[in-house]
């Protein structure tokens, strides 16, 4: 049996690890085997799974909650890591010398976050109202994790 497994780009040190070598799964080849598919954000892994195109996704609590409040109907299988007792640390930051020093020198700019319903944007959301601003008062662009270099 094949596995298509859709997973994202961050926390998920143990899906690189069994994509990379699958040998350390228990039955690997003998019960299943893994074809892995890389999606840039919680929102396309869910549209690939409720489409069909993969039979397991793997996601953070915010990119779960996202799907199944659009619709997508799933069960959760497994929890794989926790971060902390306190959960996840979603960070921003801009340039050394930029003009932005707070959330409020935000409004009118360009936020880049790892992709749409994802926990930074969750959490970018929360941050612009707790300080009296909207989605709308920026302009947010998903970004990709650049592929990282081998020293």
């Amino acid at each position: 049996m094949t596995l298509r497994l859709g997973y994202g780009g961050a926390a998920e040190e143990q899906l690189y690890l069994l994509i990379a070598r699958p040998d350390l799964g228990k039955n690997h080849g003998k019960v299943y085997t893994l074809d892995a598919t890389r999606f840039q954000g919680s929102d396309k892994r869910a549209q690939a799974f409720e489409a069909g195109a993969i039979d397991l996704a793997d996601g953070g609590a915010i990119g779960v909650l996202f799907a199944a409040a659009e619709g997508v109907t799933a069960k959760i299988i497994v929890s794989l890591a926790r971060e902390s007792s306190r959960g996840f640390s979603t960070a921003y930051y801009a340039k050394a010398d930029s003009a932005i020093k707070s959330v409020a020198d935000l409004k009118g700019k360009n936020v880049g976050i790892n992709g749409f319903f994802t926990s930074g944007h969750l959490w970018l959301k929360s941050a612009l109202e707790k300080h009296g601003l909207s989605d709308s008062d920026v302009s947010i662009t998903p970004v990709p994790f650049p592929p990282c270099r081998r020293r």
